[in-house]
């Protein structure tokens, strides 16, 4: 019986480790696009080698979700699309119930969005927009943060121009702008800020102030852009609660080093670091914000 006892600990025990050894860090994204360079900054400052970084792109986010509900992963989402989009695009289809099934610990950073046009359609402003007819707009998927930005300009504009999803991501969908098969597209920063001073592109507004000498929302519309695209880490709710406490004490302590904050600048986001009870209700206040944007 002793020997069986303990048998059964060091089972247990080897069980507990496999698990820490086997966190997957999920990116929704193909490599190479902001929630992908973002995940791997936090892995950097994190140094934490159980962590592994693997792309799971497609159906957007659904088939990382799918990783992310097994309860060993944890996702770098973009907010919008996990917590509101998918719900209200899927229904009852959805493999998850953001409520019930997921836990938001914590915020990494929020990402502007770029209003971008092919030069050679000579769209300078805004207003211009209603001037050109029959305009492409690219964005990277349904239900994305671009996605959102380009109907909240529609609306805004009482326009309308033709929409082409990219489930390939707004990497692919600007390379097509600057070959002029699409001709404008809202883009997140980090996408787009290599093709600054192009000659293919036209920077036309931003949604917040980049000092890239471009008219923001407000400068536009005299208000506030209405929703942040943030990117929040989420587990699943039954993740192993020892597992969970320690990622987050690992991410609490990697957020305060000063160049985890100096490398996301660098990649083109604004930092909104926080693991505390402050920054998840600040999320999902945004997530609300975005709900009932989308159902209004």
């Amino acid at each position: 019986m002793k020997l069986l006892k303990t048998l059964a600990a060091v089972a247990a025990l080897s069980a507990g480790v496999a698990s820490a050894q086997n966190i997957e860090f999920t990116v929704h994204a193909a490599p190479g696009g902001p929630s992908d360079t973002v995940t791997r900054i936090i892995t950097k400052a994190v140094d934490d080698k159980n962590l592994v970084v693997t792309n799971r792109p497609g159906a957007g986010g659904r088939i990382a979700m799918q990783q992310v509900m097994k309860g060993n992963s944890i996702i770098l989402a973009t907010m919008s699309q996990i917590f509101v989009t998918n719900p209200l695009l899927a229904g009852d289809k959805l493999e998850y119930d953001p409520a019930k099934d997921l836990e938001l610990v914590g915020l990494v950073a929020s990402m502007p969005n770029v209003l971008v046009c092919n030069r050679s359609k000579n769209i300078n402003t805004v207003a211009d927009l209603d001037r050109v007819n029959d305009l492409t707009f690219g964005f990277a998927g349904y239900g994305s943060s671009e996605h959102l930005a380009t109907e909240v300009l529609f609306k805004k504009l009482k326009t309308t121009h033709r929409l082409v999803p990219y489930s390939r991501g707004g990497s692919a969908a600007v390379q097509d702008m600057v070959g002029g098969t699409i001709d404008c597209m809202f883009a997140n920063f980090p996408t787009v800020r290599g093709w600054t001073g192009d000659k293919h592109l036209t920077f036309v507004m931003s949604s917040h102030e980049l000092g890239l000498g471009i008219p923001t929302w407000r400068d536009a519309f005299r208000e506030d852009f209405p929703f942040q695209s943030y990117l929040g880490l989420v587990v699943a709710r039954q993740m192993d609660e020892a597992t969970k406490q320690s990622l987050v004490k690992n991410l609490t302590t990697a957020f305060k080093s000063p160049e985890f904050v100096s490398d996301l600048k660098n990649a083109g986001v604004f930092p909104t670091v926080g693991t505390d009870a402050k920054s998840i209700e600040r999320g999902l206040k945004n997530n609300k914000i975005l709900n009932d944007f989308i159902v209004k």
